[in-house]
């Protein structure tokens, strides 16, 4: 059984053709899937409370650079840091997500 309380990221530093099938499902599961699934795991209690919350999701530096040898990385990354802002413009008011 998994303790919710923690996520973690995946990093392989290779070359993108050196990565296996698996390794870019378990990046994008981790790093993707994990943060969807708690988020709409959590976003109900968040709306049904009273006190103001927040979803701070943890990105990384390299959404701001080309990093050589993890595209995949950087990309779900990415993905966590519009997937944030976005959260924050749709529950605007309810809770802020960063």
């Amino acid at each position: 059984r998994r303790d919710s309380s923690y996520q973690y990221s995946l990093v392989k530093v290779e070359k993108f053709h050196h990565h296996t099938t698996q390794d870019h499902e378990e990046i994008v599961n981790v790093n993707i899937k994990s943060m969807i699934f708690m988020t709409q795991k959590f976003v109900p209690m968040f709306l049904e409370r009273k006190k103001k919350c927040a979803i701070v999701n943890l990105s990384s530096q390299s959404i701001a650079f080309s990093v050589r040898n993890l595209s995949v990385y950087t990309g779900t990354k990415a993905f966590n840091d519009s997937f944030s802002k976005c959260l924050s413009q749709d529950y605007q008011g309810s809770f802020h997500a960063m």
